[in-house]
């Protein structure tokens, strides 16, 4: 019984370490998606500043609208990822409480449910 208690809280130690270090590398890429996030906004800035000025070519305002949809597509996937972490520490959580505390039929979104709606769609 006792190795079950050191294994449990073995395993315990190594998800913590685990989680620790996805949580410091997750840290750091935020932090470079916000510097290049800041680096791209004053960029777009200065273009614009540079538009009132004078006329852009349509090269240039298609640049500018590309490097907008990335900026934004790059902060929508930031936020999906940030979820699924987030989820990623709740079933980790679920899991430390006991050898029996986590269902899987709390996380899997009913796939059997999901399976057949599919097969309904199809007829």
């Amino acid at each position: 019984m006792e190795n079950i208690g050191f294994a449990l809280g073995t395993l315990g130690l190594l998800v913590g370490g685990l989680i620790t270090w996805l949580a410091l590398r997750v840290g750091g890429a935020f932090r470079e998606l916000g510097r290049r996030s800041t680096d791209l906004e004053r960029r777009v800035d200065e273009l614009e500043d540079d538009a009132e000025r004078r006329r852009h070519t349509h090269r240039t305002i298609a640049g500018l609208e590309d490097a907008l949809a990335v900026l934004i597509d790059t902060e929508i996937e930031a936020e999906a990822f940030q979820a699924r972490l987030g989820t990623i520490h709740r079933i980790l959580g679920k899991t430390r409480e006991g050898p029996e505390s986590y269902s899987n039929s709390e996380w899997d979104g009913n796939r059997e449910g999901a399976k057949n709606a599919k097969k309904d769609e199809r007829r």
